[in-house]
């Protein structure tokens, strides 16, 4: 169960907070209040609902999204220190991919690390991750551009560019999600979290 593994993970230094609603309305009040009265990261869940089905083109495209949603959710429990997940009653009652798998499965790229560019996008299409036509990236999508890889991981609120010299990852850098020359923060390296980890 998601909440045993919210405070499991405390023990090893994620001190995450889990605050559960009867009312999904109530969640964004509960953010709101907890934002203005402290300095910690505020996420809110609400697990997809068969009702939204309608606002998407395919069912394939709500599927994928519900997916990325969830998988979202508990990438960010796992990465975010000493946040605040606040989540309806009945959304914290489904099943929840393995973090331990979704950590196992992720993807890391440091800078001056080896890597062959191929083979990092065979890499992201196993976990995945889709090629975007039009060049612009919403979470879970990827396209090449020259010797630069732009990706939008799910666990990231900014597309991630790495750029390569050959074969070696010559920068990362998070980009503004409009221009994505301009970088927003330059690391050292990044994860990119997984949407599937059937493998």
């Amino acid at each position: 169960m998601l909440l045993g593994r919210i405070y499991g993970y405390g023990k090893i230094g994620i001190e995450n907070s889990l605050w559960i609603v009867n009312d999904p309305g109530d969640q964004y009040v509960v953010k709101t209040a907890v934002e203005m009265w402290s300095d910690r990261d505020v996420f809110v869940y609400k697990k997809r609902g068969d009702e939204e089905r309608m606002s998407f083109s395919t069912a394939s495209a709500f599927e994928r999204d519900k997916k990325i949603s969830v998988a979202e959710f508990v990438s960010r429990v796992f990465t975010n220190k000493n946040a605040v997940f606040v989540v309806d009653f009945l959304s914290i009652l489904q099943n929840f991919p393995d973090i331990k798998r979704l950590d196992y499965f992720k993807i890391s790229v440091k800078k001056g690390e080896k890597v062959n560019l191929v083979s990092l996008i065979e890499n992201l299409v196993s976990i995945g991750y889709e090629v975007t036509d039009d060049q612009v990236l919403k979470k879970g999508e990827y396209y090449r551009v020259g010797d630069s890889l732009l990706v939008w991981p799910i666990n990231s609120e900014n597309v991630l560019r790495v750029e390569f010299d050959f074969d070696v990852v010559g920068d990362v850098a998070l980009v503004e999600n409009i221009d994505y020359s301009v970088p927003f923060k330059r690391l050292t390296g990044a994860d990119i979290f997984p949407i599937e980890c059937d493998s």
